[in-house]
C-alpha cells in the first residue's frame, strides 16, 4: 500500500513538480546536472527527476546531452538562462503585456531588481563571513 497523498478525485498528488525540478537545475552550482543530482536536491528518485527533466526538455526549458554510456547531463536553455530562470516565464504569457515595449521595460526592471537583490545577498554573505573570521 502506498503512502502517497491522493486528491479528492483519487489521483495521486504531484509532489515532484516541473517548477521544483527547474529550480534545482537553475540553482545548481555547476552548469550541468544529472538526474541523480536533481533528485537529491529535491528529495525524489532519480527516475522521477529524469521523467520531469524529459518533460522540461520537450517544453524547451532545459537541454540535454548524452555524455557516455547511459549518462545524461542537463542544463538550462540559452533562452531560459537569458530570461533569468524560472521566475521569468511569466513574461511569455499571452496578454500579460499589451506590447513588446511594455514587456521589455518590465524585463529590464526585473533584471535590475534581480541584480540589486544579488548584490545585497552577496554583501550579506560577505559580511557574515567576515564576522566569523
Amino acid at each position: 500500500m502506498s503512502d502517497r497523498e491522493r486528491a479528492k478525485s483519487g489521483e495521486y498528488v504531484e509532489t515532484v513538480t516541473p517548477d521544483r525540478v527547474f529550480d534545482a537545475v537553475a540553482t545548481h552550482p555547476d552548469p550541468t546536472v544529472t538526474a541523480r543530482e536533481v533528485g537529491e536536491a529535491i528529495g525524489c528518485s532519480t527516475d522521477a527527476a529524469r521523467k520531469k527533466l524529459n518533460k522540461l526538455n520537450e517544453r524547451g526549458g532545459v537541454e540535454r546531452k548524452k555524455v557516455g554510456g547511459r549518462s545524461i547531463v542537463w542544463w538550462l536553455t540559452d533562452e531560459q538562462r537569458a530570461r533569468g530562470g524560472p521566475a521569468d516565464p511569466l513574461f511569455g504569457l499571452a496578454g500579460l503585456f499589451d506590447d513588446d515595449e511594455a514587456a521589455a521595460r518590465a524585463r529590464e526592471r526585473s533584471e535590475e531588481w534581480g541584480e540589486a537583490f544579488d548584490d545585497q545577498l552577496r554583501n550579506g554573505v560577505d559580511d557574515a563571513s567576515a564576522d566569523e573570521a
